[in-house]
């Protein structure tokens, strides 16, 4: 089996600490802050976005925050090592971290909110700030995500509504 480094369970809680203390909306202005607290090295900042890079063990991962109007409006934080896609050892290495760190997060946040399950997975839980944390499978890496209050109301809506994640949103526009 190969191995696979995602986020301890410390890590991981600080993370979602951070993000757990911010009042929505929150300006981008709190990163600097935030990413010194979590050793986040600033990539490429844009008026839009931001990246960092951060550490998952020996390995680095890709931090992205997306901007809506100079305020936070989604981080997705690289929690695994990325991997092969074509490899059957590594999808299965990397299906064992989705797997921890999702418990782990469980044991910090308790049930979860939601459950997709599919292709890619993503498991959601609802924080007392209004906002929202979920572990997603991308394929190649595992990923924290973070969303502010306006997108995680957005994202409950259209779960209450039995909306597809996986519909192609420039289908509704034709």
């Amino acid at each position: 089996m190969t191995d696979v480094e995602y986020a301890s369970a410390p890590r991981l809680r600080s993370i979602i600490d951070e993000f757990t203390a911010l009042a929505w909306p929150a300006d981008r202005a709190v990163l600097g802050p935030i990413a010194d607290r979590l050793a986040w090295v600033v990539r490429l900042d844009l008026p839009g976005s931001i990246d960092y890079l951060s550490e998952v063990g020996a390995s680095r991962a890709l931090v992205n925050v997306l901007l809506d109007e100079g305020l936070v409006a989604e981080v997705k934080a690289g929690v695994s090592s990325q991997i092969d896609e074509t490899d059957p050892a590594q999808q299965e290495a990397l299906a064992d971290a989705f797997t921890a760190v999702v418990a782990d997060v469980q044991a910090i946040l308790g049930a979860p909110a939601h459950r997709r399950r599919g292709e890619y997975p993503r498991v959601s839980w609802d924080l007392p700030n209004g906002g929202r944390v979920a572990v997603q499978w991308l394929g190649f890496v595992v990923q924290l995500v973070v969303l502010q209050k306006g997108y995680a109301d957005v994202e409950r809506f259209e779960e209450s509504r039995g909306v597809s994640a996986d519909r192609d949103a420039r289908a509704d526009l034709g």
